[in-house]
């Protein structure tokens, strides 16, 4: 997939919902396959079996469909329950990576870098105001589950574990992400829940969440992006 493919696809939308379709509730419909509306699914989390499966096949293979498969997966184990979200933090059998490396490091990685090229010496009046990019949707998804983790990771020390196991730094994923706003044209996005969404908005209620966690230490954390 190329930079030039990053403009949200419908189409690519309704084939990333009919390919995770096995895994997901409610059981999509034809109309689901047919439309763009990825925001009433989540993971199946019972039989266990089935939701390592899901894990293992399109979060922990590296490799995946289409951008719009990793959107909907992120926005799927967002609206899911503890279990999932739980489930992504286990290292995998052999004790080598696990779903939240994925999701936080190769996957959020991969989106920036897409806004890092598609912006380098342009300006922002280069871009569509009412044309969503897949990459934005899918860093402003990524955002927005980690404050989803709320009950699941919720004390500094686990903060630290997400760290020292996974090398996943939630304080300088945040920091990452408000400093490609630099690459980011303030768009106001298509699909009705990311209405007046945008990097710049899901950026800072985020900062203050993990301030909460960490009890308004202000050593580990930087002052929160000036937005």
């Amino acid at each position: 997939m190329s930079p030039e493919e990053s403009s949200f696809s419908k189409q690519n939308m309704g084939r990333a919902i009919e390919y995770l379709s096995p895994f997901l509730l409610p059981e999509p419909t034809t109309a689901d396959k047919n439309s763009f509306d990825y925001t009433k699914f989540h993971v199946v989390d019972t039989p266990k079996e089935e939701l390592q499966k899901f894990i293992e096949q399109h979060i922990g293979n590296g490799t995946v469909l289409s951008m719009e498969t990793i959107l909907l997966a992120v926005e799927c184990v967002t609206r899911s329950g503890d279990p999932v979200k739980k489930a992504i933090c286990r290292l995998d059998e052999n004790k080598q990576s696990s779903g939240v490396q994925f999701v936080f490091k190769k996957w959020l990685s991969y989106a920036i870098s897409i806004m890092e090229k598609r912006r380098k010496g342009s300006s922002p009046d280069s871009f569509r105001n009412d044309q969503a990019q897949t990459e934005e949707m899918i860093a402003c998804s990524i955002m927005e589950l980690i404050c989803s983790f709320g009950t699941v990771i919720k004390k500094e020390k686990q903060l630290d574990v997400l760290k020292t196991k996974f090398n996943v730094d939630w304080i300088d994923i945040v920091e990452k992400v408000s400093f490609a706003r630099e690459f980011h044209p303030i768009l106001k996005l298509l699909l009705p829940h990311h209405i007046d969404t945008h990097l710049e908005t899901t950026c800072r209620p985020l900062y203050l969440h993990l301030l909460t966690i960490l009890q308004g230490s202000l050593i580990r954390v930087r002052k929160p992006p000036n937005i």
